[in-house]
């Protein structure tokens, strides 16, 4: 015992030395390591600080544009209510017919100085013949007072394209004064959805722009263009948010004002382009400093990274390397030997180093649990094809008999199932047929369904009643059923002569029944409960003929409860569906229409329950007797 605990130590003294040479020639490598590991951090936080920069930016941007926006749309409503609260005291009486009236004087390439400066030289020659006729002996004749009239009437006459140029003055300097791309008012036709153009703050030669206006232009202003103008019309309420144009060019303030009992509105404007200069202006500044404090905080946290958490790591995952090649229980003495931080990473170190202990024992665990499962498997495979063989093939053990085709199959949802079917003659002219659901699934249900299917079968040979044979079944099967396990049976019996089929329903899933004639009905008939659960339950049993062409469709709930990915069932009425609609063919291609329908249905999803189905067509002459050979088709 010494002996082997001394040969012992020295086999781990030899691991770590080995661990500790294995350690020196991978510390060349760690820089490395190292180095690979802070550029991923690097790029990791670089690339953060540019998404953090690009969303500070476009935050900072749209925060600007919104804040710049609603203080401009403040001093464009301050500019037109100014103007607004101006122009009605400026102007003539009845102005705007009045300027209607004389459209013909009105030259959009005359400007307010010269229009007042012809007014001041039409009073002033005025004045001058009066005074000269004052200063005359003689007396003013008719003549005189008509050339005065004359004279009064055109300085009258050109007064009133004076009020326009001096409206349209006025509009300039404010525009001007105010820097605002625009400054118009006009006359709105809410009828037709158009605005007459009064005056416009561009003067002079200007005028003879392509997009300039002047008095009596008119332009055409849809309500679903311009909301916010037609609003303020009705409203008689300044608009408060600024409008964007159709155009995406401009945005306007609307300004409405009574003038002579009638509605003018004032359209104060600027363009977009002089908004997004002014807000680019501001965010610039923003985005210099955001990626100067960005830089300098992310220089500082992969300094800090480094030191703290990249070596201790790169160190950790050299041990961790080592144990891979060499599966040594040494190294984790070696972890434990090093200085790591204690923090996270050392919590870190000394996790891995239990670990490595703790996965010595795990792996000899697993290997034993993977014999094991692979045993087990073996098992359930064996168990499957032994379950398989005890259900009667397709094709009976019997042959030659044209009286009836018969098709049945069993998918397990497991390696092995609590389904089973059942079918053989038990005379020349009678056949029976059984299919069953045992509850829960796997290898108990497996070992019940042979139970169950062993007793059914020796109770039919029995010459009993299906009811009858359903009574006993039950009777005997809660004889010694601690388990508490039960089977739901659909169990008939066939005359091959007559077509009379006598059957008895424990708790199974109602068949459906295709006539020949293509209809196709429920059979509800319910004898009584499932076997297995009470002793002593009586039993119904009842009877129909059928005739050439008819079938009969049984199956267990893994058809009809069926589920696809979505979790939706394959239900009832599908199934009938499908049977009325495409199930008109020998046993066969019936059951396999129902197999593939409901794989289609459940495409994506695990199967949960086992699908059991067994069809039955009638073959057998209208009138006379049956075939005395027995025989399956389809």
């Amino acid at each position: 015992m010494i002996e082997r605990i001394c040969d012992e130590d020295a086999m781990r003294g030899c691991c770590v030395k080995n661990d500790e040479r294995r350690v020196e020639r991978s510390s060349g490598r760690n820089d490395g390591h190292a180095g690979r590991l802070i550029r991923k951090l690097a790029l990791v936080f670089l690339a953060f600080a540019v998404v953090a920069v690009v969303l500070n930016c476009a935050l900072a941007y749209v925060s600007t544009r919104d804040t710049f926006l609603q203080s401009e749309a403040y001093r464009l409503g301050q500019v037109g209510g100014y103007a607004a609260n101006a122009t009605p005291q400026a102007l003539p009486s009845d102005a705007l017919q009045a300027w209607k009236d004389n459209a013909d004087e009105l030259d959009p390439a005359t400007t307010y100085d010269q229009s007042l400066a012809e007014t001041q030289g039409l009073i002033s020659a005025y004045n001058a013949e009066v005074d000269r006729l004052k200063g005359s002996e003689e007396e003013a004749t008719e003549e005189d007072q008509d050339r005065l009239d004359g004279m009064l009437a055109e300085y009258e006459r050109k007064s009133i394209p004076l009020s326009l140029y001096s409206l349209d003055a006025m509009l300039d300097r404010l525009r001007a004064s105010f820097s605002v791309s625009r400054l118009a008012v006009v006359v709105p036709d809410e009828q037709n959805e158009t605005v007459l153009y009064v005056a416009e703050g561009i003067s002079g030669d200007q005028k003879r722009g392509v997009d300039a206006h002047f008095f009596g232009d008119e332009e055409q202003r849809l309500k679903a263009d311009y909301p916010a103008l037609w609003e303020a019309v009705e409203t008689g309420e300044p608009s408060t948010d600024p409008a964007l144009a159709p155009d995406g060019e401009t945005y306007a303030m609307y300004v409405p004002f009574a003038v002579d009992g009638q509605t003018w509105v004032y359209e104060v404007s600027m363009g977009t382009d002089e908004l997004e200069a002014a807000v680019r202006s501001q965010v610039a500044s923003t985005v210099v400093v955001s990626f100067a404090v960005f830089a300098v905080c992310l220089t500082a946290m992969l300094l800090l990274l480094r030191r703290t958490l990249v070596k201790p790591l790169v160190a950790l995952s050299s041990q961790v390397r080592d144990y891979a090649a060499s599966k040594s229980a040494a190294v984790a003495d070696v972890i434990r030997s090093q200085c790591y931080p204690k923090d996270e990473v050392g919590d870190l170190a000394a996790s891995t180093a239990d670990m490595i202990d703790e996965l010595q024992a795990h792996m000899d665990d697993i290997a034993r649990m993977g014999a094991e499962r692979e045993r087990a498997r073996s098992e359930l495979a064996v168990a499957s094809r032994i379950q398989l063989s005890a259900l009667p093939t397709v094709r009976p053990p019997f042959s030659g008999c044209d009286d009836f085709g018969l098709s049945a199959s069993m998918h397990p949802a497991k390696e092995v199932g609590g389904d089973f079917y059942d079918f053989f003659l038990i005379d020349q002219d009678h056949c029976g047929v059984v299919i069953a659901d045992v509850s829960g699934k796997g290898v108990p249900a497996a070992l019940f369904m042979m139970r169950v299917k062993a007793l059914l079968n020796q109770l039919l040979r029995e010459d009993l009643s299906p009811d009858q044979v359903l009574a006993r079944a039950n009777d005997g099967l809660c004889e010694d059923n601690e388990a508490g396990m039960f089977v739901t049976v659909w169990l008939g019996v066939l005359d091959l002569r007559s077509g009379k089929l006598v059957y008895a329903n424990g708790g199974h899933n109602p068949p459906l029944y295709r006539h020949a004639d293509g209809s196709v009905e429920w059979m509800r008939d319910r004898s009584g409960l499932l076997l297995g659960s009470f002793e002593g339950v009586p039993y119904r049993v009842f009877e129909r003929t059928m005739i050439r062409g008819d079938s009969l469709i049984l199956y267990t709930d893994g058809v009809t409860e069926a589920m696809d990915a979505s979790d939706h069932c394959y239900g009832d009425e599908r199934l009938f569906q499908l049977v009325e609609r495409e199930c008109d063919g020998y046993p066969a291609s019936v059951s396999g229409v129902i197999e593939e329908d409901v794989r289609a249905f459940a495409e994506g999803a695990d199967q949960a329950d086992d699908i059991t189905l067994l069809v039955l067509r009638y073959d057998g002459q209208e009138n006379g007797p049956a075939a005395s050979a027995a025989g399956n088709r389809g």
